[in-house]
């Protein structure tokens, strides 16, 4: 509420300065320099902040709530084909939880290489946010949509998918 009396006292000098031409050559330099004099401060502020703390002071961060581990997440019946463009393959699988939780969604992680004579080369990776509200024991279907930068030019022969779980959120 202290910005009322700046405030006030603002409209007060741009009605005089306004109002009387005498007012205003006498305001104009008055203005001027309180405005550098606010910036200045407002700059030393900044400088001096101490809510940017480095991360080094910062607590560590516990996790607060139950975690599934990625090995009690399965994908079966998994189906990767090319969409159109050709940069895009479309993703379907059965999901299972095998965990005592239940599953809010998750991070799915797919990586696609081209491994002719069983030599691979990562073509690309990308993440899916998946939401699969599972309970413990259920199974959902789920489909997504993933983009890997393939050349038309030189499409893989010999492709392999390999896919982890990331970010697995609980429900609670």
């Amino acid at each position: 509420m202290i910005w009322i009396i700046p405030a006030f006292a603002g409209l007060l000098i741009v009605y005089l300065a306004a109002r009387f031409s005498r007012f205003r050559r006498f305001a104009e330099p008055i203005v001027t320099l309180a405005v550098a004099v606010g910036l200045i401060a407002a700059f030393i502020v900044w400088l001096t902040d101490d809510s940017a703390k480095s991360t080094a002071d910062q607590p560590e961060i516990v996790a607060t709530e139950p975690v599934v581990a990625p090995g009690a997440i399965a994908l079966t019946d998994l189906s990767i084909a090319q969409g159109t463009p050709a940069t895009t393959h479309n993703l379907t699988a059965m999901i299972r939880n095998d965990s005592t939780l239940g599953i809010d969604y998750f991070t799915l992680v797919v990586t696609m290489q081209d491994c002719p004579n069983e030599v691979c080369t990562t073509i690309g990776e990308d993440e899916a946010l998946i939401l699969a509200r599972l309970g413990p024991g259920q199974s959902q279907q789920i489909r997504t949509t993933l983009i890997f930068p393939v050349s038309p030019l030189s499409p893989p022969t010999a492709i392999r998918w390999q896919y982890r779980f990331e970010k697995i959120r609980t429900a609670q």
